[in-house]
């Protein structure tokens, strides 16, 4: 966590982590600015690998983009069984294609993700309609959702708080406001 990585010390964390990667049930990365897209790359492999065994994901404010959730999405829809927590938060660049890519893994009936924050990503209404069909078709997990910081109204968010308030999902805190 804020230990200045770059695309090259992500490389060579990407290879440990994939050559020894039973272990390691949370990577927090927040605040590498530098890390981008270029860097996270590196990580998709260990992601992707059968002995991945993470739970917790942090990215907060890494300078990521759509790019980062097309690599996430792909190496989650490979095995999404033990990730609950995922933070992808001050990601301004993510916006609605981001939540786009991530679609696929969350209507995979073998994700067990509980935790989800988006906080200030970009995102719009196209976002909260994602989420809510995403969630639609694979109620069981999701418990907590961050959607904070994005300029959603009312109107955009009225569809995943009645999902709340349904006992079919387990979505317990829906966070959109500051």
């Amino acid at each position: 966590m804020s230990c200045s990585l770059t695309k090259t010390s992500c490389e060579a964390l990407g290879t440990a982590l994939k050559n020894n990667p039973s272990k390691l049930t949370e990577l927090d990365l927040s605040g590498n600015n530098n890390l981008q897209d270029s860097g996270f790359i590196h990580l998709g492999d260990f992601l992707k690998s059968p002995g991945c065994r993470l739970q917790t994901l942090r990215l907060e404010n890494c300078g990521l983009s759509e790019k980062c959730c097309e690599v996430l999405g792909s190496a989650l829809k490979i095995n999404p069984t033990n990730l609950t927590e995922l933070d992808l938060s001050h990601n301004k660049n993510i916006q609605d294609v981001g939540v786009l890519y991530l679609h696929s893994f969350f209507k995979n009936l073998g994700w067990r993700l509980q935790t989800l924050r988006l906080n200030d990503c970009s995102l719009s209404s196209m976002s909260c309609t994602t989420l809510v069909s995403a969630l639609k078709s694979n109620p069981s997990y999701l418990a907590e959702l961050d959607l904070k910081s994005n300029d959603l109204q009312d109107s955009d968010v009225r569809e995943l708080q009645d999902l709340v308030k349904n006992p079919k999902f387990n979505l317990q805190t829906l966070r959109w406001k500051d």
